[in-house]
């Protein structure tokens, strides 16, 4: 597809609903142990119908490395079939003719594809045709909250309520229209060139974390979390820190320190000519102060302390997940929902040391120092709460209209006594 994974992760789901719809079956995203280690892990199935199937949104013929992503996803449903045995019904789908055609004739890979689904291999062309002319068009409307991170928030209807802190009025929405900016990660190059590249990347961060979120928000406070899917979900947290608007400052502040001799923080990658020997520093003052490299660098900083930190691995054994005692949503979800101290949220390796995050309505992650040792109070739904509203900058989201305004109206308490600069200290001393 051309250059916009916004609309190929929102297209790649109604391929799956246009196949579920064809055979009649629920089809939901599935993943599978292998026997001998790790994960299948594929776009729609149904276990009880053994159908399964992969989805690939692209208008055209593909390039050479996009046909490895779809001869991937092939060998991916073949190794389903020969791990579930039996006969399960693998669709390999394809949104355009031409993106489908490589992968129906004489080529190698076509040859082996049709090897090894033994028939039961099939192409399905499942987007309808008005939908591609919006593929190709770049996006525009760039979420720094995921929309399938915000999922966890809503209301049996698939929508919430959001208090606008500037207006001060609350209204309903959902994840689509709501925690966006309009040309958010778009680069600007010197000719007047955009690209929304930085949308791929980010989807592919996102695509690791999912599963992983999945399988936390499905748990249950005896369940024991994966350290694999702690570090994936790790990975997401800081990804999610370094894109929200009210840290954008501060990443193109750290994008100034980039390729200095001195600079071990951001030792890990390098600008160097094409001997190897590092660049001019008139072209590195060009690069680093130039915009596209500036919103990079919201992609780069994230993983620094998997690089600079040697203790990152085992602080997420300091990890707490608090689930609301009735299983219902009452924890609310802000544009700045990684409450920290403070102290450290602009350093790239230590920025999370002590956190707490909403996973979903349901349950909390916090990550403190010393960790958790006992059962929290029943008021901490109110203090965190209290205190998400504190530290967003003008939007709040809950699944429920009632218990939003409730906790609006303690907040406003709050700032009428003049003590909303303890609600964030009064929230981590509960934890103690």
């Amino acid at each position: 597809m051309a250059g916009d994974s916004r609309e190929r992760q929102e297209a790649e789901p109604l391929m799956v609903q246009a196949l579920s719809e064809r055979l009649g079956l629920a089809l939901s995203p599935a993943r599978m142990p292998v026997p001998a280690g790790g994960t299948i892990e594929v776009d729609g199935g149904n276990e009880e119908a053994r159908v399964y199937c992969e989805a690939w949104a692209h208008q055209g013929s593909p390039k050479s490395a996009q046909r490895a992503k779809v001869i991937a996803d092939a060998f991916t449903l073949a190794l389903l079939a020969r791990v579930r045995g039996g006969r399960p019904h693998l669709t390999l789908l394809l949104s355009d003719q031409q993106a489908a055609k490589p992968f129906g004739g004489h080529s190698w890979y076509a040859q082996a594809i049709r090897t090894i689904s033994i028939g039961l291999l099939d192409c399905a062309i499942a987007v309808p045709s008005e939908r591609s002319p919006a593929m190709q068009k770049p996006s525009v409307k760039h979420h720094y909250l995921p929309r399938y991170y915000l999922n966890g928030f809503t209301n049996e209807h698939g929508r919430f309520y959001v208090y606008d802190k500037r207006e001060d009025r609350i209204f309903s929405s959902g994840p689509s229209a709501t925690f966006f900016e309009n040309h958010l990660n778009t680069i600007v190059f010197p000719g007047g060139d955009t690209s929304d590249s930085l949308e791929d990347l980010y989807t592919d961060a996102e695509k690791l974390a999912w599963p992983a979120l999945d399988t936390i928000r499905a748990s249950t406070a005896t369940t024991p979390i994966d350290p694999l899917d702690k570090m994936n979900l790790f990975l997401f947290l800081l990804t999610l820190h370094w894109r929200l608007p009210s840290n954008i400052r501060f990443v193109d502040q750290l994008s100034e320190q980039a390729f200095g001799e001195d600079d071990d923080t951001f030792s890990y990658f390098a600008l160097v000519d094409r001997t190897g020997q590092r660049a001019p520093d008139a072209i590195t003052e060009l690069i680093r102060s130039s915009s596209a490299f500036k919103k990079s660098m919201r992609i780069l900083a994230p993983i620094a302390p998997f690089f600079n930190d040697e203790h990152w691995a085992a602080d997420l054994d300091n990890w707490r997940f608090l689930y609301s005692g009735d299983g219902q949503r009452w924890y609310l979800v802000g544009d700045n929902p990684i409450i920290t101290k403070g102290q450290r949220d602009h350093d790239p390796v230590q920025c999370l040391k002590e956190f707490i995050v909403p996973i979903s309505g349901s349950i909390l992650l916090a990550n403190t120092q010393p960790p958790i040792t006992r059962g929290f109070p029943p008021e901490l739904v109110i203090k965190f709460n209290a205190a998400l509203i504190e530290r967003s900058e003008r939007f709040v989201a809950g699944s429920r209209k009632d218990f939003l305004e409730a906790m609006v109206m303690d907040y406003k308490l709050h700032k009428d006594y003049l003590k909303t600069d303890m609600l964030i200290p009064e929230l981590f001393h509960a934890l103690r």
